[in-house]
């Protein structure tokens, strides 16, 4: 028992370390984070999903699940739930657009 305590002491230290970081003084490393995991997520699920809006809802639910376990912290807030989800879906959401056009351009040419 002591030693999940620990691990749950621990893992609430490097996410505050996390929050309070910013690179080059105005880059936050929790939103640089997040966009990487979205980018890394999308890749990943690229390969089993072919549908953009599947791996879109995937990375969402993901995405709030995180969310979830970060609300039992103390300092959690909604507008940084708001902002980490936004910045976690960037990549994908662009994505998505990128696919639509390409496929609309794709059926005009028909």
């Amino acid at each position: 028992m002591e030693m999940i305590k620990s691990l749950y002491i621990q893992y609430h230290q490097i996410f505050r370390y996390i929050s309070k970081t910013n690179l080059f003084g105005w880059l936050p490393l929790d939103g640089l984070l997040h966009f990487l995991a979205g980018l890394i997520l999308m890749i990943i699920f690229n390969k089993w999903l072919k549908k953009p809006t599947k791996r879109i809802l995937l990375i969402l639910g993901i995405q709030i699940f995180k969310e979830i376990l970060d609300s039992f912290a103390l300092t959690a807030t909604w507008e940084e739930a708001l902002i980490d989800t936004a910045l976690t879906l960037v990549y994908p959401v662009i994505s998505l657009l990128i696919f639509y056009f390409q496929s609309k351009q794709e059926r005009d040419l028909y």
